[in-house]
């Protein structure tokens, strides 16, 4: 989808046909430097990391290839970050639904309730373009458990440690953002098993385009002292 919706060439040649918008991204995309997906792309990944620029140049297939074997495990930067400002406070809530993010305990979860600080979370852009975000309620960091690379690895909340555990790079996609630690490879954050409960649990998982990965950031107000906030903009 994200292939298909960003390339207008191709949304003409194939409409919503994924077999042949697969296929071309394997046969041609890759080779002309197309971006596959919102957390990686290959002309990016090349200029960003110097070593890489200086050993494979243009080539978008190498270039691809070394992300897979090794790139991802070497934590590289994958992607052009979003900057959406620093220092201000903000509710993540999964689009186009009610649910923010919130905690049980030291783990991160989604909720339906409002009005208390245990969902606002403060936004401390790093000088790498990624973003500490810090709950209100616990001044603990968002963060992933043990900092490990593994798809289906929990979201916690963890003492600010300046770790690449509690880094968060953010992209924009259609409808939200996504958000990957700078530990995470390919994994972004997620809702477990792709519910939109309650209560519902946060981990990270293989980024796949679903909705269960998009978020809203919403900017508010924060007054500590009376616990209240007040919506002054949304990002999305």
């Amino acid at each position: 989808d994200y292939y298909r919706s960003n390339n207008a060439d191709l949304q003409a040649a194939y409409g919503e046909d994924e077999t042949k918008l697969y296929n071309h991204f394997l046969n041609y995309g890759i080779k002309e430097g197309r971006r596959g997906n919102a957390v990686f792309d290959i002309k990016y990944y090349l200029s960003a990391n110097a070593d890489l620029k200086a050993a494979y140049g243009t080539d978008y297939v190498r270039g691809m290839k070394h992300y897979l074997n090794y790139g991802y495990k070497e934590q590289r930067v994958t992607a052009k970050p979003v900057d959406i400002g620093t220092n201000f406070y903000a509710n993540i809530t999964v689009s186009g639904t009610k649910l923010n993010l919130s905690l049980s305990g030291s783990n991160a979860i989604v909720n339906n309730a409002s009005g208390n600080l245990s969902q606002v979370w403060k936004f401390v852009r790093q000088s790498d373009g990624s973003y500490n975000i810090i709950n209100q309620q616990t001044d603990q960091a968002l963060d992933v458990t043990n900092g490990v690379a593994t798809s289906a690895a929990n979201v916690q909340l963890y003492k600010v440690d300046g770790t690449k555990a509690q880094k968060w790079y953010i992209y924009q996609v259609n409808g939200g953002y996504v958000l990957r630690a700078a530990c995470s490879g390919g994994c972004v954050l997620d809702l477990a098993g792709g519910s939109k409960k309650d209560n519902t649990n946060i981990q990270q998982y293989t980024y796949n385009g679903t909705s269960a990965q998009k978020f809203s950031i919403t900017k508010v107000e924060l007054d500590k002292t009376q616990v209240v906030y007040h919506v002054a903009s949304p990002y999305n």
